[in-house]
């Protein structure tokens, strides 16, 4: 394990959190974190308080990565020795249970209140301590979510032809109206709290002003990709009420033809101009993409949100992507993104997830530290029905990546059907090993780590 320099005593720390200065108490915090070999006693001890209890959690979620929940309850492993890969955060992970212990032992304050605190803030770690502290009562409220989005693919049809699309082989059919409409009336009945438009390009709907204004009536919000290169001003339901949300593809035809990317940035101003949060996605198709393109178009556009992806595939495989044996090539890609878009002040985030052990140590400890950037997705979130789709013909996925496994939708079924179908699918698929180093990873162990999208796991 590295232990970080002690920079300040004991004395000079509890100096900091008491003076009353937010400034003060954040370095104090900052300072308990990274020394945590050398500040447990402290760091346990204003976990449980009032004092500075946000900060520390802030910085202990950054720099100890198993604090973090996974794509499902952790493995517990206390009679692993050792990990060939990611070892130090193993290492981390022993550290704080021993700290704990030897806390809780010495009787340092209220065990069921830390317990209680530490359960309640920090998520990854609930299985350990319901499994190292069985006498003492720990849970939390349950949080009512598992019905919150539903994603309706409304048009498979598309102005662009972009190979490594993975709706590039969509049929070019648009849903009815009132199938549409069908399905909001379900939603509503089911729970459910926003509905996202899919395609193809969702604009491009022949009743789009129609399909928003349906889905604002029937009391939802939406978002959705576009590519923005269509005309969207004459819609009069295209407003932020109704969109919370477009994330806007930047295409390589964008990029490449001047008169399209001049139309292209005048729709991104008029949609900002209304107000609609806008953030941009990008596909990295090959290693030669080029970055400044993207960061001239969100200069001149003023939106620092850039969610990026290694494109993959589609439910049949049929479109250009980047196959896993060439992962490790793209390396040197996202770190130079990275470097590129802190320096420009970007929030970046992986949209798809990226193994971490592609990339050099101290990437690796950067992108450990930041949450937006572990290598899971959020497909497992409630009950497994996160990225849960209805297509065009009806049809039923579990993901926007994993189209091979279908159910049929009709008015009356119940949405514990659905949830049982995406589970049955989904858990198998995160639970596979992508590489065979897997097995012996921290991270994978921890369910901090799927390795990739779930459409490279599953067979067309």
């Amino acid at each position: 394990m590295i232990y970080c320099k002690v920079d300040f005593d004991s004395e000079q720390i509890i100096e900091l959190v008491e003076s009353g200065d937010p400034h003060f108490r954040k370095i104090a915090s900052k300072a308990i974190v990274d020394a945590f070999h050398a500040y447990s006693s402290l760091f346990f001890n204003y976990i449980s308080s009032d004092q500075i209890t946000a900060d520390l959690a802030k910085f202990a979620n950054q720099r100890f990565i198993f604090l973090v929940a996974g794509f499902e309850e952790a493995s517990l492993f206390p009679d692993k020795e050792r990990y060939s890969c990611f070892s130090e955060l193993f290492v981390e992970y022993s550290l704080f249970f021993i700290k704990l212990k030897e806390y809780i032992n010495q009787g340092g304050t209220d065990g069921h209140r830390l317990l209680k605190t530490l359960y309640a803030t920090f998520p990854g770690i609930r299985p350990d301590l319901r499994s190292y502290y069985p006498s003492y009562p720990l849970s939390v409220e349950p949080r009512n979510d598992s019905k919150s989005q539903l994603m309706v693919f409304i048009t498979g049809n598309c102005n662009l032809d972009c190979p490594y699309c993975f709706s590039n082989t969509l049929e070019r059919k648009e849903m009815s109206l009132a199938d549409f409409e069908t399905i909001l009336r379900w939603a509503r009945k089911n729970g459910i709290k926003r509905v996202t438009l899919c395609g193809g390009e969702p604009t491009l709907h022949t009743q789009f002003n129609k399909i928003l204004s349906l889905t604002g009536s029937y009391g939802f919000t939406t978002y959705f990709a576009s590519n923005l290169t269509t005309d969207c001003s004459s819609f009069d339901a295209f407003n932020h009420k109704i969109i919370d949300l477009i994330y806007i593809h930047i295409t390589k035809p964008v990029l490449i033809k001047p008169l399209l990317r001049e139309r292209f940035i005048s729709h991104v101003l008029y949609a900002k101009q209304l107000g609609i949060k806008l953030a941009y996605r990008v596909n990295i198709p090959d290693v030669s993409i080029g970055i400044d393109d993207w960061l001239d178009i969100m200069g001149e556009t003023g939106i620092t949100a850039l969610n990026i992806a290694l494109t993959f595939p589609s439910g049949d495989k049929k479109n250009q992507y980047v196959k896993v044996d060439d992962f490790a090539r793209y390396a040197g890609l996202v770190s130079s993104i990275i470097e590129k878009g802190y320096r420009k002040g970007l929030q970046l985030l992986f949209a798809k997830p990226i193994p971490l052990c592609l990339f050099d140590k101290e990437m690796q400890r950067r992108l450990a530290s930041n949450t937006n950037f572990l290598p899971v997705c959020g497909t497992h979130h409630r009950n497994f029905t996160h990225n849960v789709c209805i297509y065009p013909d009806l049809s039923i996925r579990p993901c926007l990546g994993v189209t091979g496994s279908v159910i049929r939708f009709d008015e009356y079924i119940s949405w514990q059907t659905i949830e049982d179908f995406c589970t049955d699918v989904i858990r198998p698929l995160l639970r596979k090993p992508l590489f065979d180093a897997c097995t012996d990873c921290f991270l994978y162990d921890r369910k901090l780590c799927q390795g990739s999208c779930l459409s490279y796991k599953k067979k067309p």
